[in-house]
Order: C-alpha cells, then structure tokens, then sequence
C-alpha cells in the first residue's frame, strides 16, 4: 500500500482520465445545513502524500464555495492521536464541521474472465430475389485474466461543536494511475455526492 501511495512522487499526470470511484454514503436526518467553514484533514502514510492530497482537496471544494482549511497549516499528525488536542484546535480555529479522510487500503485483485464461443454471420453475395446468402461462424475467444487495483477511503463528516457524525462516505477507486489519479477520482466523486446530499452552498 505504502509503495503504491509513494508512487506519485516520481510520476506527474493529467487529470484522471478513465478512472473511476464508486461512492456509498449516508447522511444524518440532523443534518440540515451546508457546510460553511471546513477543516479538512487526510489520515495517510506520508506526510507529503498528506499535503497534497488535503491541498487538491481544499481546492475542490473551495471552488463549490466553502472556505476550507487543511489540517497540515495548523498541527501534526500528533494532534490527530490526542482528542482533547484536536477539540481544543477545533474550537479555536472557530469552524463549523471537520471532515476526516482516512486511506483504508490498497487492494490488488485479479479477475478471471472465462473463454467464450459465439457465432457470427459472414454475408458472402445476393440470391436470385435480393437477399443475402449468409454462412455462419464459430468465433472462439480465449478466456483471460484482468490485474485490478483498487484504494478505499473512508470519508467521515462531523459538527465541530456536537462533534456528531453528519456524514459517511465509502468509496472504491478502480485501477488509478498513480495516487494522484486516484487522489483525482475521488475527490470528484466526492464533491459530486456532497453537493447530491446539499451539503454544499
């Protein structure tokens, strides 16, 4: 997982072209306001891995209007260990929810698909009254395997006050590029749910 998560230290890439995240979330009934001054904070194995992933996160959903602050501005990891510690940095920074995105794991898995045999029309010339004379021909593809890699994150969304849970995210990035494509993917898909939800101004 580290491996993978290190990789984009040497790799620079576009966009997240054809990579996709599934998202499965769920939402309080208490939850009845958008989301209007956010700290953000990204539990991961690096800490440069942290600070680009809270930025490109910052950025997103600055541009869906909410002010955001990331967590790496104003405390270390070490914070994150000690609650009363991140209650204390909370309640003085004066925001109004904190969301938590936690990297759950990395998944290298393959996927057999069996060989299959189908039939298919080759038309070779017209007959007496217009139509076609057709013969018919049995196509056999061979069966294969498919590496996949998959990273799951773990989104949570609470009140800075009540420190209730206001929202929960699962999410499932299939075959990133790297862990900026995937850092990507997800974000889009996450912005997309949480403006689906109206938790975005």
């Amino acid at each position: 997982m580290l491996r993978f998560w290190l990789g984009f230290l040497a790799v620079v890439l576009v966009g997240g072209c054809g990579t996709a995240t599934q998202v499965e979330s769920w939402i309080s009934g208490e939850t009845k306001r958008p989301i209007r001054h956010l700290l953000v904070i990204a539990v991961v194995p690096d800490e440069p891995g942290r600070v680009i992933f809270e930025d490109k996160l910052v950025k997103a959903l600055a541009r869906a209007g909410v002010e955001v602050m990331p967590s790496y501005e104003v405390a270390t990891v070490s914070h994150w260990r000690d609650h009363e510690a991140l209650r204390f940095l909370v309640r003085r920074l004066g925001v109004d929810s904190v969301l938590i995105v936690t990297l759950k794991g990395v998944e290298e898995r393959e996927i057999r698909h069996p060989p299959r045999s189908y039939r298919v029309p080759r038309t070779y010339g017209w007959g007496y009254y217009g139509y076609y004379h057709t013969v018919w021909e049995e196509v056999h593809q061979p069966g294969y395997t498919v590496r996949q890699t998959v990273v799951r994150l773990e989104t949570n969304l609470y009140d800075a006050e009540s420190e209730k849970l206001l929202w929960s995210a699962r999410s499932a990035t299939i075959d990133p590029k790297s862990a900026l494509d995937a850092m990507d993917s997800f974000i889009g898909a996450l912005i997309d749910d949480l403006q689906d939800k109206g938790l975005l101004p």
